[in-house]
């Protein structure tokens, strides 16, 4: 069992969403930034950084603060969606980095200048929707890369399956 630590952000919502797509039984414990509540004594025990989302695996003791540790936790606690081949592990842990380092900080950043500060911060806003924008189109040209590797390797293994067959593939099908 699971105790989570959480609250109603990005960053709170990425740890339920992934213990729900795992199918692991947790419970989830509010824990309201907006009342200081990350900055209670028993809270600082499990997050002495003093934010969610945080952990408890009641099944060992251990606690775990920081939403991208956690989802590496919980992907090779349960070995899905972590690869172990080489490439492909770097690679989720490309993805994981990117959004907990780029994108996600951008967004958080526009939420903050342009929703809850509009108007008193013109640079700060300017700044972080164009980083926001960059990072969609970084964004997608990483999808692109990923889709052509991707069909790549669909390719290289029908290739090789018609070296070891090669009634299974012909050249053609090899190309497209």
């Amino acid at each position: 069992m699971i105790d989570l630590y959480t609250w109603t952000t990005p960053n709170g919502r990425k740890v339920s969403i992934l213990l729900e797509e795992l199918g692991l039984p947790y419970t989830a414990h509010a824990i309201d930034i907006s009342k200081g509540e990350q900055f209670q004594p028993d809270f600082l025990k499990i997050s002495p950084n003093n934010r969610i989302p945080a952990i408890i695996d009641r099944d060992s003791g251990f606690h775990l603060m920081e939403s991208g540790a956690i989802l590496m936790y919980f992907a090779e606690q349960t070995r899905k969606l972590m690869p172990k081949d080489e490439h492909p592990r770097y690679r989720v842990i490309e993805w994981l980095m990117w959004q907990m380092g780029g994108i996600g900080p951008m967004l958080g950043q526009v939420h903050h200048f342009v929703k809850y500060n509009k108007g008193k911060a013109p640079y700060a806003e300017e700044r972080y929707l164009k980083e926001a924008a960059r990072s969609i189109s970084q964004r997608e040209a990483l999808v692109r890369r990923d889709r052509a590797q991707a069909r790549g390797r669909a390719r290289l293994s029908r290739a090789q399956e018609g070296e070891r067959n090669p009634d299974a593939v012909t050249r053609e099908q090899v190309r497209s």
